[in-house]
């Protein structure tokens, strides 16, 4: 329940940790992983304290590739940018030899419709999306559809396998299998397409919850030293509050010890994370923090 004025004065929401069927965490009584970015900076610390906030990047996508051994995709998810890499080389017939040679900041400047073509198509499929997904959400013909699909599959074979042959047989046993061991049954009152969705989307944002999981399993040992906690558990990223005179300490210590889980369930993986301490009066990744 929601403890309200409690010995601490603070708001303590239900955090839910099998909130989806995939094992992703939800919380209510408030809801506060469904706080709009301009209530975000409603949450402040306590006097002598910042918040920061610690993000791993694309890294569903990472754990796709590590996770099924897509050599492409390992190698594109470790080149500092998956999206960026990928349409290079799906467009390279389109692109002239010097694109090729951007950094993935300046190939998203410069061709940053080619990059959220890709990165479209990307996410449909590794989330069991279709043709249909991808024409509507980039508003293109059925035909640029399923070039972008066969294009994509014809670069990740693994990927492509798992499309094909994977998901009807974890369909037709009733479970999925995650990193950690643990299975996801597939509710049998589901159509036939509902459990070959989840069956392709379980395993990656499942296996993706675990590992965030155990990492914070693993900072909540170590914020204890410094005197500082979890608050806010949100998507792949983790809010958290320090004492201001070791914000910047915990903060590098929270995205070390982030990308280095990831790496411990899959080695291939280089994971990234973005760190966020510029304005530690509140909560405000993607908010507002001076808002009244």
């Amino acid at each position: 329940n929601i403890k309200l004025g409690c010995q601490d004065g603070r708001v303590h929401p239900v955090h839910l940790q099998l909130h989806a069927e995939t094992g992703r965490q939800g919380a209510n009584l408030p809801n506060v992983l469904g706080f709009s970015k301009v209530l975000r900076n409603l949450v402040v610390p306590e006097e002598g304290y910042g918040i920061g906030e610690v993000d791993l990047s694309q890294i569903e996508v990472g754990i796709a590739a590590g996770f099924y051994n897509d050599h492409y995709l390992i190698r594109a998810f470790n080149s500092g940018d998956v999206y960026s890499d990928m349409a290079k080389g799906y467009f390279k017939n389109e692109l002239q030899p010097s694109d090729l040679q951007l950094s993935s900041e300046d190939f998203k400047k410069a061709h940053g419709q080619k990059r959220a073509s890709l990165k479209t198509c990307v996410l449909a499929m590794l989330y069991g999306g279709t043709e249909y997904t991808i024409r509507t959400r980039l508003g293109c013909s059925h035909t640029i559809a399923a070039d972008l699909k066969q294009g994509f599959l014809e670069m990740l074979p693994q990927i492509r396998d798992r499309l094909s042959n994977g998901v009807l047989y974890d369909v037709r046993r009733g479970y999925v299998r995650l990193v950690s061991g643990l299975k996801l049954f597939l509710d049998p009152v589901l159509s036939e397409d509902a459990r070959r969705r989840l069956a392709m989307n379980a395993p990656i944002q499942g296996s993706a919850a675990a590992v965030f999981k155990a990492a914070g399993n693993r900072l909540d040992k170590v914020y204890q030293k410094y005197g500082a906690r979890l608050l806010i558990p949100l998507h792949d990223s983790y809010v958290f509050e320090a004492p201001l005179d070791c914000l910047s300490e915990v903060a590098e210590l929270t995205r070390i010890i982030m990308c280095e889980t990831v790496s411990e369930f899959f080695p291939s993986i280089l994971a990234r994370a973005e760190v966020n301490i510029a304005h530690p009066q509140s909560w405000n990744k993607d908010g507002l923090f001076n808002a009244a």
